[in-house]
């Protein structure tokens, strides 16, 4: 066997036509952000109720979030930090003195609200906040979704809450 048997397979690997075109993506990145936010407050909903615990959702703090998880897909996307400082302001201006607020933000690949529950439900840090007791506990949560070529997609969701800590005598 000699070097002209590995000359024309190396030939007809190399595209000769110039670069393969990618697919656009066929997501719509806000009918998958309704559907996963949808699924999701039911999801901590009732992981909540199996808790004794009633969940309050505010829309406001939901809307914050929002800015926050742009701000996360661009830095994984260029490296660069952009909105920390406008997001840490939102938060101060929705929490009430002497609340605390409390926020975990996590990236996914698929859109599957079940998978991402799990997750939740495996990270202490969003353990914490799906137990959180206190006064005026309400939550926040947005999905947001970023569709890139041949269909692949990131999902970020984050869930936050904000209350008042209660002191046990």
């Amino acid at each position: 066997m000699g070097s002209a048997m590995v000359q024309p397979v190396a030939e007809s690997l190399t595209p000769s036509s110039g670069p393969i075109p990618l697919l656009p993506s066929t997501h719509n990145v806000f009918q998958i952000e309704q559907a996963v936010e949808d699924t999701l407050r039911a999801l901590v909903v009732e992981h909540r109720r199996h808790l004794g615990l009633y969940t309050l959702w505010d829309e406001s703090l939901g809307f914050i979030l929002s800015s926050a998880l742009s701000a996360y897909e661009t830095e994984r996307i260029v490296g660069v930090t952009v909105g920390n400082a406008d997001f840490q302001h939102s938060v101060k201006r929705a929490v009430p003195e002497g609340n605390t607020f409390k926020g975990f933000p996590v990236q996914f690949v698929h859109r599957d609200p079940a998978r991402m529950m799990g997750a939740l439900k495996a990270s202490t840090v969003a353990q914490d906040i799906l137990a959180t007791r206190g006064d005026g506990v309400s939550f926040g949560l947005r999905v947001k979704a970023f569709a890139y070529a041949e269909s692949a997609i990131s999902v970020w969701i984050m869930l936050a809450v904000k209350y008042r800590p209660v002191v046990d005598c």
